[in-house]
């Protein structure tokens, strides 16, 4: 698999390749998602996981390197009954042993640190609020989550209210003629930002929304390449700002 580079380790100069970015950004995010419902993340060399799933939307581990073997995965998280969904970053894992199911993921896209052009954000009526309060939070998520949600959803599934919004996961909120239509997260890494959580609601799509939102989750740290998993009708979307295609995960699920 042919890995794009997209830059450097801000900190030592090194290249970073475009997969290995991704799988940092989505540990990163999932770590501090999870730090806000009291779950650690553990970490071995080149796994993540936790003993318990915070959330359906949440993975339950993921590889940090292409090496790392199925027998390693398995021996770290098979007898773990919580465990049900890792992300296997690289496509190199086969997990089937331990009573997992495969499949495709969506695919990882990476952007250079390249500034973001202000045009982006020059949508009529539209005013991006980032999170500060519980409160923020809470509408953020209401946003972000299917109208009318998901029966079985309660406000805090996925982030608390009370989840720490003066550290390095953000929460923007898209405003168009003053409601609430449209969300984007980023989750900051020293190497990496992650894009996440970029949604519209469908009466407010084709206007330029989703761009902006994900622009501002980008300028969160526009020092450090971006990454992101790309739903199919955000490609288009991804492209636009700069992102391109490195790879693909695959999703093992029990």
């Amino acid at each position: 698999m042919g890995l794009a580079r997209i830059g450097g380790d801000v900190q030592s100069g090194c290249p970073l390749d475009g997969v290995l970015a991704c799988a940092l950004a989505d540990a990163r995010f999932h770590q501090l998602a999870y730090a806000a419902f009291g779950v650690t993340r553990h970490t071995t060399e080149g796994l993540w996981w936790v003993d318990r799933p915070a959330a359906p939307y949440f993975m339950s581990a993921g590889t940090l390197s292409p090496r790392i073997s199925s027998l390693q995965v398995l021996d770290a998280v098979g007898d773990l009954a919580a465990v049900t969904q890792v992300r296997d970053c690289w496509g190199a894992l086969d997990l089937s042993a331990g009573g997992f199911e495969p499949r495709l993921d969506d695919p990882w896209m990476v952007r250079p640190p390249w500034p973001v052009p202000e045009q982006v954000f020059d949508v009529p009526g539209l005013e991006i609020r980032r999170a500060r309060t519980p409160g923020d939070v809470l509408v953020f998520e209401r946003t972000a989550v299917p109208d009318p949600p998901p029966p079985d959803h309660h406000d805090g599934d996925i982030h608390p209210a009370d989840t720490p919004t003066d550290g390095d996961l953000h929460f923007f909120t898209g405003f168009l003629d003053g409601r609430p239509v449209a969300t984007a997260l980023a989750a900051v890494h020293p190497q990496v930002v992650m894009v996440g959580a970029v949604r519209t609601r469908p009466q407010a799509r084709g206007r330029g929304i989703g761009t902006a939102l994900s622009a501002a989750a980008v300028a969160v740290a526009p020092d450090r390449p971006a990454a992101l998993g790309a739903r199919p009708l955000g490609v288009g979307l991804y492209r636009r700002l700069g992102f391109t295609a490195c790879g693909h995960a695959w999703l093992w699920t029990r």
